[in-house]
């Protein structure tokens, strides 16, 4: 079975009880999945100069630097925001961010700073409830990985997801406010992991 569906995923909420099937190593994205986009002069650099959460905790500012000029514009969410992870995406021609709200969920949003005006509207990841945010990473190309730890996490021992899009769409879907049913395209997974003291995983 491939680990990828490039199909379009509907976006819904899970059961509270819901769980991510456990995958084997052998079965995580491959390193070579997603080869760098090509450069355009559609999608210059730029560099990231700022992210803050706004006063009433329902957006953040992201400030940046395009072609000489200092930009900035809002990330939107419906609720307040507990937590949020950014990274420069496409080798600083994006920003990739990672959110939780104050009920626990997340959302995610991938874009470029080329042509955007403004303002954007994260979309909420399907995972697993009761997770901290631990970070967003553009580990290769245009791909993401999100990643989370069970709160109840103790020393030795830990669990939580990654969520792997290996094609984050870029386009308008995070300039549109969001439904309840929401259309992301690429190539995502998401996967669960468990940590195991030394000394358990020796014997």
């Amino acid at each position: 079975m491939p680990l990828f569906d490039a199909e379009s995923t509907e976006i819904e909420s899970y059961p509270a009880d819901w769980r991510a099937p456990l995958l084997p190593p052998e079965l995580l994205p491959p390193r070579s999945t997603n080869p760098a986009p090509a450069v355009t002069a559609s999608n210059p650099l730029a560099t990231i100069l700022g992210v803050s959460r706004d006063t009433d905790k329902r957006a953040l500012t992201v400030q940046y630097e395009l072609s000489g000029h200092t930009n900035q514009l809002q990330v939107i969410l419906p609720n307040w925001i507990e937590e949020f992870h950014f990274c420069s995406w496409v080798k600083g021609r994006g920003i990739a961010l990672a959110l939780s709200d104050e009920d626990g969920e997340v959302y995610w949003a991938a874009f470029y700073f080329a042509g955007r005006t403004g303002p954007i509207y994260p979309r909420r990841l399907r995972c697993p409830p009761g997770h901290s945010l631990l970070g967003i990473v553009n580990n290769r190309g245009d791909s993401i990985i999100i990643s989370a730890v069970a709160r109840e996490s103790e020393r030795g021992h830990a669990s939580g997801w990654m969520y792997f899009n290996g094609c984050p769409p870029a386009s308008d879907i995070f300039s549109r406010i969001p439904t309840n049913q929401v259309q992301i395209g690429g190539f995502e997974h998401l996967v669960q992991f468990e940590t195991m003291p030394t000394s358990r995983r020796a014997e």
